[in-house]
């Protein structure tokens, strides 16, 4: 398996509200739609007990199996609808970006294993507003990535050692620039990104 793990997607600034795709994919609506689903499920990782007086970490858990969840079916949806594309742009299997790759194993890891364990941290961050140059936030990330488990999944076996511990190593480090939430939408955005080059050549029906 080639991995790029200079080139790959970074968190650089947080979300003060959390985005919608650019008006432009609404050329794909089935892509924007599902990637706004991805984006809901990431911005709810990080929530108030809910008025049924629901204890928050399972339906923190249940909001991070959700998203990558959707984003896998993202995946899966764009290879099966759009055949004209570049189809190795959009297979994650074939792509060199190990923050993918995790993305994928995450969420067979959340389906078929096991579920990730999330714990919250208070975090100061910095706006471009002078009335509010400064707050705190609480963000989530994942607690329990583990070597051993990431590693007897299936689909890790096309990995070498060296390789998952360097995926982890990298999603760790994105993960906890502003949590799980951020880094999830990050990806969902850089993925749907990959259409850039064909919106301009989209009819009004789509691809």
């Amino acid at each position: 398996m080639k991995l790029d793990f200079e080139n790959h997607i970074r968190v650089e600034h947080g979300y003060f509200l959390f985005p919608l795709p650019d008006e432009k994919y609404k050329a794909l609506p089935e892509v924007y739609d599902k990637t706004c689903a991805v984006i809901y499920m990431a911005s709810k990782i990080v929530s108030e007990p809910d008025k049924h007086k629901v204890p928050c970490k399972p339906i923190v858990e249940a909001y991070i199996r959700a998203a990558l969840s959707e984003l896998i079916a993202l995946e899966e949806f764009i290879l099966d609808e759009y055949h004209d594309i570049d189809q190795p742009l959009f297979k994650i299997y074939k792509t060199t970006d190990p923050i993918l790759h995790m993305i994928k194993l995450l969420r067979n890891y959340n389906i078929y294993v096991s579920s990730s364990m999330v714990s919250q941290k208070s975090m100061r961050v910095r706006t471009l507003s002078e009335k509010i140059p400064e707050f705190d936030i609480e963000v989530a990330y994942i607690s329990n990535l583990n070597f051993e488990a990431i590693r007897n999944l299936r689909s890790s076996k096309d990995y070498t050692d060296d390789q998952l511990r360097r995926m982890l190593d990298i999603f760790e480090e994105q993960q906890n620039v502003f949590g799980i939430s951020t880094l999830l939408i990050k990806v969902a955005l850089s993925y749907i990104g990959k259409f850039e080059r064909y919106i301009k050549s989209i009819p009004e029906n789509g691809l």
